[in-house]
């Protein structure tokens, strides 16, 4: 099963970013939707989100030659214990209806987890709808971090200029990275104190 090139490249940065030898999440991925397909032929793709400096960013799998609707959806937390930042974890999608059931079940009865698994609860919305609070990709991580970082240039605190970020996200009724785009634009008209 393919994924997309730009899939790939963030996997590959993510990789580097962890600071681990050896990983190579984008191998790891190739391997877990291998096994996937073949225990699951209705699997159409997955969305991987983790914590990278106090942002969720999501990486979106979802391979052109699997490209159905999805009907069923699976989270597991990652790694897979009760540990974990809410944030952390991956979404299976399928395009048929109950696809994890029993997936889910193995899931909770081999790793002792019970609320963190959940059947599907992440079904895709409708097309072109985007959390505000989300970060796609390594790419739009480093949109928001470049502008973090004119934000703390300014005077903030770093959890004052996510905070900040939030607050003006909200108020403009934007996302968090067209407001760092808008603040990148233009580094010298930020002024603290503005929402």
């Amino acid at each position: 099963m393919e994924f997309s090139h730009s899939l790939i490249e963030q996997l590959d940065a993510l990789s580097d970013a962890c600071g681990e030898p050896g990983i190579d999440l984008s191998r790891l991925l190739s391997r877990l939707t291998e096994s996937l397909v073949v225990a699951l032929p209705s699997f159409v793709g997955l969305t991987l989100t983790v914590q990278v400096d106090g942002l969720a960013v999501d990486m979106s799998g979802l391979p052109a030659d699997r490209i159905r609707p999805a009907l069923a959806s699976l989270y597991l937390p990652i790694p897979l214990d009760d540990s974990t930042a809410p944030t952390n974890g991956v979404v299976f999608y399928a395009a048929a209806p109950d696809a994890f059931l029993d997936l889910a079940e193995d899931a909770r009865w081999v790793y002792e987890l019970t609320d963190q698994v959940i059947v599907d609860g992440h079904l895709p919305s409708a097309p072109g709808l985007s959390k505000p609070w989300s970060v796609n990709g390594i790419e739009e991580f480093t949109i928001i971090s470049q502008a973090i970082g004119v934000v703390i240039e300014a005077g903030l605190s770093t959890p004052q200029a996510h905070s900040t970020l939030q607050r003006r996200a909200f108020a403009q009724r934007q996302r968090v990275v067209e407001v760092a785009q808008q603040i990148l634009a233009d580094p010298a008209a930020f002024q603290v104190g503005r929402a």
